[in-house]
């Protein structure tokens, strides 16, 4: 053989030598580690490549972004709220706690069976192209309200920022519109709730006024119904407008006795034996009689005008207070009713959900490395644990 020949044939035996020892200096090195390490480390490690590297299914995220606000809410004049405003602390204001409502809403139970009612949030979770371990449903699950509320959360998420006031809904899917048709029904569920809630609120708040009203009507409905018998059993319909007539009258017949008396005086001082005198007696008697008749009438024990006047006066003054009183009643339920149209909560999208361009989860490189670094840590804290246990047991 020639001499070129066998230098290389020489080179490769040393080459093949070389990597024989590196891979047999792995071997033994894997074969040094503890089964603990395998099973701790290289197993969960393998498995987030496997899952992450090739099974897991792209998934195309949808962005939305609004503010639950509530119309001419009160806003802090000083004091504590004010001094928690300026570093930016909210002290349980009522936008907060609507922010809270809102948020609760879209991850509750009350939310998935409104969207199952499409059978839009079933189709988006089990796509044939999502992965088995990620889709719905997994292994034993079924499309009931329990196991797709378990998954639900999975694939929607809710946060609120203290700072803004802004509740950011992010939804995943295995399709760029499904994200963004999933993300809008539940908001267009959200403003549902929303106004189902207000009208609630404005029932409630003006429930109360709206009992005064009707107590307020069958009292004034009482009092009209006294009148009309007082003046149906009396039969007077005024016996205020009666006693001034009669007091009228009165008036005008002393005024003709007194004129009928001055006449007599003259008449007796100028002819004592006038035969018109006795006239003028009579018609002077005849005025006194009809006077008495009608003080009597005015003022006498039993069917005179007097206690029916004051009957009829204390039914009145029932009545009219009656009236105040109902109006009232409708101004405080007018006053309620616009309070309560104030209070309303509403959303105000800031960001609408958007058509997602490309996929964002899962983030593979960034699993594989946090399961590789958690399996080492978790390791390292085993390894140490045994450690220390093999030298307490020494000792």
């Amino acid at each position: 053989m020639e001499p070129s020949v066998q230098a290389s044939h020489s080179h490769e035996g040393v080459a093949a030598t070389g990597s024989d020892s590196i891979a047999a200096s792995i071997l033994r090195g894997l074969r040094r580690l503890p089964l603990l390490f395998y099973l701790i480390v290289v197993l969960p490690s393998l498995s987030a490549v496997l899952y992450y590297g090739v099974i897991a299914a792209p998934r195309y995220v949808s962005e939305a972004e609004f503010v639950a606000n509530v119309k001419n809410a009160p806003q802090a004049t000083g004091g504590l709220d004010s001094l928690l405003s300026n570093v930016g602390v909210s002290s349980g204001s009522s936008s907060t706690v609507t922010a809270y409502e809102v948020k609760g809403y879209m991850t509750s139970r009350a939310a998935v069976a409104d969207l199952m009612r499409g059978g839009l949030l079933l189709r988006v979770m089990g796509r044939p192209e999502g992965d088995l371990l990620y889709r719905f449903p997994r292994l034993g699950q079924s499309a009931n309200l329990e196991d797709v509320y378990k998954a639900y959360g999975r694939f929607v998420t809710v946060e609120y920022n203290m700072q803004s006031g802004i509740l950011s809904l992010k939804v995943q899917a295995f399709r760029p519109g499904d994200a963004q048709r999933l993300a809008q029904l539940l908001l267009d569920h959200s403003e549902t709730w929303i106004t189902a809630l207000n009208e609630r609120a404005l029932a409630d708040a003006v429930a109360q006024q709206e009992r005064q009203v009707e107590d307020a009507e069958r009292s004034v409905a009482r009092s009209q119904a006294a009148l009309t018998t007082f003046r149906a059993t009396q039969r007077i319909i005024d016996p205020d407008k009666t006693a001034a007539a009669n007091l009228e009258l009165l008036g005008h017949l002393e005024a003709q006795i007194d004129a009928l008396r001055a006449q007599r005086d003259a008449l007796a001082a100028a002819a004592p034996k006038s035969a018109q005198l006795p006239i003028l007696d009579q018609q002077i008697a005849a005025f006194e009689g009809q006077l008495g008749a009608e003080k009597m009438r005015q003022v006498g024990e039993s069917d005179s005008l007097a206690p029916k006047v004051a009957d009829y006066e204390k039914l009145l003054l029932d009545a009219e207070l009656s009236s105040k009183a109902l109006e009232t009643a409708l101004a405080g339920l007018e006053a309620a009713r616009l309070d309560a149209r104030q209070q309303q909560v509403f959303l105000d999208r800031v960001v609408e959900p958007n058509l997602p361009q490309r996929s964002e989860e899962p983030q593979r490189f960034k699993m594989i490395v946090l399961v590789i670094g958690a399996s080492l840590l978790a390791y390292g804290i085993v390894s140490l644990i045994i450690a220390g246990l093999r030298e307490h047991n020494q000792r």
